[in-house]
């Protein structure tokens, strides 16, 4: 009897591992330089290794790059690094205390920090920090960087997301030095700073005092997303505790009922199917609105995380600009997937809805910037 109830026991923590695969970050491996080794085990994959690991601490591997700045003018620290089979390069202010991670969106392939109006926060003494990914599988013209995959097995986003989600914990634990820290990051930026904290909580919740996400590419239902399913009740964009049938329902003279599913009426549509469809392996599955396993496992609606956080969340999304219905957060169905899941935060929140600007606006768009960049102020205490 005590036999058996041990065998039991045993499957029962087996089934528990299983069901919780990939709940800790990997390791981050610093490389000696920007130079890397590279595997190609199918056309579509791809691992990195570093040409020659550091072999002392990482302080004695950093370097700079001639014309690299920051607001200064002082030629800022690089470090390249290798992060499950992915390979990538770190850079950041020379000076700062409160330290603002910021991603760029798809799979990262090029730094976040665009333009002088983001280095407009150095001289509040934040110290910037970025990522590059390097490219990775090209897929339609578009490099992967993050999301490309290390064989020819179909894979999952909650999977992927644990490589950002080790840089992120990396940058906290050696660049922060434990003063104030936050992410920022749009479109697939958003899903690279904001997945990780709902899969790998227990590791990356207690080092975030605040996160800024426009565009967010949320997966909350893979499935929705692609059409499989549809929720007969969606959320206002305007608004997005008040449940929704119709664009009636949101009272504003323009605001619209959002819907997790991405239009394919647009090229960019078209392409968040097909990266779905690539990181699943599941041919053309989310294209023609198939279902397939992998969909669910990508999804916060079907895995095991959390929306219990104690820092603030800022969720800014570009609806509506005339001509651009391919970059409108509502028809991406960003608006929708992320509405669903701020309604689940319990922590603090706030959702600014940019009526008349497109996707990811708040981060380029002049007139924006400056209210994006007061509203990351505020959200990092710094006014």
């Amino acid at each position: 009897m005590a036999v058996g109830l041990i065998i039991i026991i045993s499957l029962y923590c087996k089934n528990a591992e299983s069901q919780n695969e990939a709940v800790f970050l990997p390791d981050v491996t610093v490389c000696a330089g920007a130079e890397w080794d590279t595997q190609n085990l199918t056309q579509d994959s791809i691992v990195y290794t570093c040409r020659q690991i550091c072999a002392e601490g990482w302080q004695h591997c950093t370097y700079t790059v001639s014309g690299e700045t920051d607001h200064s003018g002082c030629l800022i620290p690089h470090l390249a690094f290798v992060v499950e089979g992915m390979g990538g390069e770190l850079r950041w202010s020379c000076g700062g205390t409160t330290t603002l991670f910021i991603y760029n969106g798809m799979g990262g392939a090029e730094w976040g920090a665009s333009g002088e109006e983001s280095r407009e926060l150095e001289k509040d003494g934040v110290r910037l920090v970025e990522v590059k990914w390097e490219g990775g599988v090209l897929l339609d013209g578009i490099r992967l960087g993050w999301f490309s995959r290390k064989n020819g097995n179909g894979t999952t986003i909650r999977e992927l997301s644990g490589r950002p989600g080790a840089i992120i914990k990396w940058v906290h634990d050696n660049l922060s030095q434990n003063y104030t820290f936050g992410t920022a990051g749009c479109s697939g930026g958003g899903m690279a700073t904001f997945s990780p904290v709902y899969w790998y909580y227990k590791e990356l919740a207690p080092t975030l005092d605040y996160q800024f996400i426009t565009g967010a590419a949320l997966p909350w239902d893979v499935e929705a997303w692609c059409g499989v399913n549809r929720e007969n009740e969606g959320r206002c964009e305007n608004a997005p505790m008040m449940k929704c049938e119709t664009d009636k329902d949101c009272i504003a003279p323009r605001g619209r009922c959002a819907y997790p599913k991405v239009t394919m009426r647009s090229l960019v549509g078209i392409a968040v199917r097909t990266l779905v469809d690539y990181i699943i392996g599941g041919g053309k599955k989310c294209v023609v609105s198939a279902g397939h396993p992998l969909m669910r496992e990508s999804s916060y609606r079907y895995t095991p995380g959390s929306y219990d956080y104690n820092h603030k969340i800022d969720f800014d999304f570009g609806e509506g600009e005339p001509g651009e219905e391919s970059l409108d957060d509502t028809l991406l169905g960003f608006t929708g997937n992320a509405a669903y899941i701020y309604e689940q935060l319990t922590g603090p929140k706030e959702w600014f809805d940019n009526d008349g600007y497109s996707h990811c606006a708040s981060s380029g768009n002049p007139e924006l910037v400056p209210i994006t960049l007061d509203r990351i102020r505020k959200g990092l205490k710094l006014k």
